[in-house]
């Protein structure tokens, strides 16, 4: 795709002037002359670099030649509310800067490209900077571009007919025992679904939900919750033999998981700096 990286003199010496000049995940540079298959015919645009710290600063070039950067826009109205700056965007993300007259940079998923990572030793940094904490969320936004469960499209959308939303509507709903909404009480939800095909209208999927939440109260009482919602067995809606379960870690082992996935679409409920984990 990219070739073998070109033979050069690279090292722990040149690894350590990357780390010492500040190159990292989440770091912004302009265009260089320095960097021609970074040109584009466009003024005002940064680069945004993707690719995991640890990788851009290794002293092996071999294992790690090339680092992904993705084109940054200026944002000439930045909300810090909007879908692209909390991270409900999957394609489009908006990093808050200092050092720069604008507030913020959108980043475009699809505009990544890769570069040399020894070119890095010849671009100067600027000024522009992401705010405090604002790398490390840029970070969890790839991450969880990266980790997307990929469902059948004729899933998506019966799941999008009415059960989605009222589930969507469920999490956001304030719960004063855990302090705030509801989706507090509950740090992952897993699915399962059969079959994992595009199907005819008059054949059925097989969905399961699983809501782990915080402790054994919240589970019990989101469970109640829930029937009321759906009913004790939901059956067949819009084309799906829909059930859930609702348990705790300390009800839940690893091997109850076993051929579920994490359910990604709610994902952005939680903070992009937090490391995601499995509550078990």
């Amino acid at each position: 795709m990219h070739g073998g990286a070109p033979e050069t003199q690279f090292g722990e010496s040149e690894a350590q002037t990357l780390l010492d000049r500040g190159w990292r995940q989440g770091q912004i540079f302009r265009p260089t002359p320095d960097l021609p298959e970074l040109a584009l015919n466009e003024e005002g645009v940064y680069f945004v670099v993707c690719t995991q710290t640890c990788c851009v600063v290794s002293k092996d070039l071999k294992r790690d030649p090339w680092v992904e950067v993705a084109v940054g826009r200026p944002v000439s109205r930045y909300n810090p509310r909007s879908h692209q700056a909390v991270g409900k965007d999957v394609r489009k993300y908006h990093l808050p800067v200092v050092g720069a007259e604008f507030e913020a940079l959108e980043i475009d998923i699809n505009s990544r490209r890769f570069v040399d990572r020894q070119s890095l030793l010849k671009i100067d940094l600027g000024d522009v900077r992401g705010k405090d904490g604002a790398e490390r969320n840029f970070a969890g936004w790839i991450a969880r571009y990266y980790s997307r469960i990929a469902l059948p499209n004729e899933l998506v959308k019966r799941l999008h007919l009415s059960i989605l939303g009222k589930l969507d509507e469920f999490l956001k709903q304030h719960d004063h025992q855990v302090g705030g909404p509801r989706h507090l009480g509950v740090p992952t939800v897993w699915i399962k679904w059969d079959p994992n095909a595009e199907l005819e209208n008059d054949k059925f999927y097989a969905v399961s939900l699983m809501f782990l939440c915080e402790d054994e109260k919240v589970a019990e009482r989101y469970d109640r919750d829930l029937i009321e919602l759906f009913g004790e067995n939901p059956g067949i809606i819009d084309g799906i033999k829909f059930d859930y379960d609702v348990n705790s870690p300390k009800e839940t082992r690893l091997s109850d998981l076993d051929g579920w996935q994490r359910f990604t679409d709610w994902d952005h409920f939680t903070g992009l700096g937090e490391v995601a984990a499995v509550p078990v």
